[in-house]
């Protein structure tokens, strides 16, 4: 049986959860690149920690509950940090596991660029390397899990665009709040402007800064400098749920939203009209295969490197099949 140690921050204390075995999680595809042989003997479970980016929005918890799951299937210890969206803690707490030795360690990245000595530090230490969510291309990671956010937010554009064709013929106008200190963010901001062609004009790009409080703040002021607005996209989260408190309080219901990550907010703007569409990532799943990348590596075997997952958009036509897993 695999145990799971969540070194993660409930009520200002650290807890340990023990996880029983959960049902079978189906094993990864064949595999292309070969990683040097696993830390962990015959007989071991290897040691596996997930340094997470932060843990307030559903999109991140739902990643730990796969890595729960995937860490009682697996037969693998694994330790959760909480990095509470803090450069610095997360490159520290890289530097701790190293010393701890685990065999693998398994990144959602805050900053590219600010994560990168980090990495290549854990990998000059022999300890294999895993980018979750943020995709990390360099040397050092020997495998990545997630989604492409520029294509995701392509056809985000491409729904506003065919929208606006048939709604809106004289044209339209959106806004954008995104979070310009997330490399996954700004992709999906210039995806889905490329898409827009030329029947939408977006007007201006806000920076909510992935802090739910500040999206509420740049929102509002979005909507007061632009009256006439027609579209609102949202980049992410903490960005979307912030933008609809923004129109709650602004009373603006006149402006359709498209957005990015389903929540319990999100499924009730949906069913009142407000959301047309939220591009949803398959948090759960990337948690799963995060560990069972992490699992094959720490015992020596193959993996493929590049492990990108669909993204759905869920709708007011499809949003019943997604109310269980968001209530």
């Amino acid at each position: 049986m695999g145990t799971f140690n969540a070194d993660r921050l409930l009520s200002g204390k650290r807890v340990v959860l023990a996880l029983t075995t959960l049902s079978a999680v189906a094993a990864l595809s064949s595999c292309a690149a070969t990683a040097d042989d696993g830390a962990s003997q015959a007989g071991e479970k290897p040691k596996v920690a997930f340094v997470q980016a932060h843990m307030t929005s559903t999109f991140r918890t739902q990643m730990i509950e796969g890595v729960e799951e995937a860490a009682a299937e697996h037969d693998v210890d694994v330790d959760v940090y909480n990095s509470n969206n803090e450069v610095i803690k997360q490159n520290e707490a890289m530097q701790n596991y190293v010393t701890r030795g685990v065999d693998v360690i398994a990144v959602a990245a805050i900053e590219y660029e600010s994560v990168l000595p980090a990495v290549r530090s854990a990998a000059g230490s022999d300890v294999k390397v895993i980018a979750v969510d943020m995709q990390i291309d360099d040397p050092a990671v020997l495998a990545q899990v997630g989604v492409d956010n520029r294509a995701g937010g392509a056809t985000m554009g491409e729904l506003v665009a065919q929208d606006a064709a048939e709604n809106h013929p004289e044209g339209a106008t959106v806004g954008i709040v995104g979070a310009l200190n997330s490399e996954i963010q700004n992709a999906r901001a210039d995806g889905f402007k490329e898409a827009l062609g030329g029947q939408v004009e977006v007007v201006q790009t806000v920076d909510g800064q992935n802090r739910q409080e500040k999206a509420v703040d740049e929102a509002e002021n979005l909507l007061t400098a632009f009256p006439d607005l027609t579209y609102l996209y949202a980049t992410g989260e903490p960005a979307l749920i912030g933008a609809l408190a923004a129109i709650e309080s602004q009373g603006r219901t006149d402006v359709q939203v498209y957005g990015w990550d389903l929540s319990a907010e999100g499924i009730r703007a949906i069913d009142s009209g407000l959301v047309q569409a939220i591009a949803n990532q398959p948090a759960k799943q990337e948690g799963v295969q995060a560990i069972e990348l992490a699992a094959k590596l720490a015992r020596g075997e193959e993996v493929e490197r590049d492990n990108m997952l669909e993204i759905d958009v869920v709708t007011p036509e499809n949003i019943d099949e997604y109310r269980e897993d968001y209530s």
